[in-house]
């Protein structure tokens, strides 16, 4: 679900760019949270678990 919308908000900002983008910025987005605080809510969001 938060790959769709991801995909839709920067397709939206950025046009074909961001759509291309929009996968890569939501790794980055994953591994910054993962490495600040792994229990933080955006952590758990981008999560595989459950």
């Amino acid at each position: 679900m938060v790959v769709f919308v991801n995909l839709i908000f920067w397709g939206y900002l950025w046009g074909i760019a961001g759509v291309i983008l929009s996968v890569p910025i939501i790794i980055l987005f994953k591994n910054t949270a993962n490495h600040i605080d792994e229990n933080s809510m955006l952590a758990r969001l981008f999560s595989s678990e459950k």
